[in-house]
C-alpha cells in the first residue's frame, strides 16, 4: 500500500509519519547488537581517515551520521541500497538491522529520574523532501517503529530559501540556540530529498577539576610549534592504557555512563 502525504499550506515542516508508535524496548539479539557495534566502529574508522587531511581541527559524530543514513537506507532499494549498506557496514539485514539502531539510540539516553548533572546526547536526525510527496507505507512504519521519525515536507522547489530557513529553525529550537544555522544560504537549492544530522551533547565530569588547579602550560600542535593554553589539572584514579606509539586515559561523566577517551600519539 501507499500512504498519500497530505497537500497543505500551513507552515513549513509538515510532518508526515506512521501511526505506529516507537518500539521503547526492541528485542535485538546480542550478536546483533555486536555487527551493528562493530560495523559502526569500521564506518568510523573509514570516515576518519577520509576526513582528517583537512585544515583544522575536526569534530564528528559517526553514530549520529549512522543513524541518519540508517533512515535514508530504510527507503532505499536496488544498487542504491546496496552502495549505502557497502560504505556504513550496515551487515545485518534490514528488519534486523532498523530495530538495532532502535536499541542503541535508546541505550543513549538519560535513565528514568536522572537528574540534571546527568549526560544528554540527544542526535537531531531528520529527513526533509517537498511537500506532496506519496511514501510507501512500509518506509514510515519503519522510521516510526524505529526511530520516532516521519518526513519534513517543506516547498523546497518552490521556495529553497524558505526550506533552509525553516530547518535552521526547528535545529536552533532543538539545540536550545547552540546550533543556529545548520544549513548555510543556498543549502537546498536543487535538492530532492535532504538528510539532516545535528547532535546536541552536554556533561559534567564525575570528577570535577578545581579551577584553582587551571594554569597556563604548552600545548604542542602537530607542526606547527606549541601555543599557550590554560590547562586543567587533578589527580585522581583513572583507567590508562598504552601500546605502540601512544598513551590513553578514559575521563568518566557524571554516574559513568560515558566517558571521554583521550589517545595520545607519541
Amino acid at each position: 500500500g501507499r500512504f498519500a502525504a497530505p497537500r497543505t499550506t500551513e507552515a513549513p515542516g509538515a510532518l508526515v509519519r506512521s501511526q505506529k508508535h516507537r518500539d521503547p524496548a526492541p528485542k535485538v539479539p546480542d550478536a546483533d547488537a555486536k555487527a551493528l557495534a562493530d560495523g559502526n566502529h569500521a564506518f568510523a574508522c573509514s570516515l576518519y581517515h577520509e576526513l582528517a587531511g583537512g585544515e583544522g581541527n575536526l569534530v564528528f559524530s559517526p553514530l549520529s551520521i549512522s543513524t541518519a543514513m540508517a533512515m535514508a537506507y530504510a527507503g532505499a532499494r536496488g544498487r542504491t541500497a546496496e552502495q549505502l549498506a557497502d560504505v556504513l557496514h550496515f551487515d545485518l539485514p534490514p528488519e534486523r538491522l532498523h530495530p538495532a539502531f532502535n536499541s542503541i539510540c535508546l541505550a543513549l539516553q538519560p535513565p528514568q529520574g536522572a537528574d540534571e548533572k546527568t549526560v544528554k546526547l540527544t542526535m537531531l536526525n531528520a529527513l526533509w523532501a517537498q511537500k506532496g510527496g506519496h511514501y510507501v507505507e512500509s518506509f514510515l512504519d519503519t522510521l516510526a517503529a524505529n526511530y520516532g521519525a516521519g518526513m519534513h515536507e517543506l516547498d523546497i522547489a518552490g521556495n529553497p530559501q524558505g526550506a533552509c530557513k525553516a530547518i535552521n529553525r526547528w535545529i536552533k529550537e532543538a539545540t536550545g540556540g547552540r546550533i543556529a544555522e545548520l544549513v548555510p544560504t543556498g543549502g537546498m537549492d536543487g535538492v530532492a530529498l535532504a538528510i539532516t544530522d545535528a547532535v546536541y551533547f552536554r556533561g559534567y565530569w564525575n570528577y570535577q577539576f578545581d579551577e584553582k588547579d587551571t594554569h597556563d602550560g604548552p600545548f604542542h600542535r602537530l607542526g606547527d610549534g606549541p601555543v599557550t593554553v590554560s590547562m586543567m589539572h587533578q589527580t585522581h584514579s583513572f583507567d590508562y592504557g598504552e601500546g605502540d606509539g601512544y598513551q590513553a586515559v578514559s575521563l568518566p561523566y557524571y554516574l559513568e555512563r560515558q566517558a571521554m577517551v583521550v589517545v595520545l600519539p607519541q
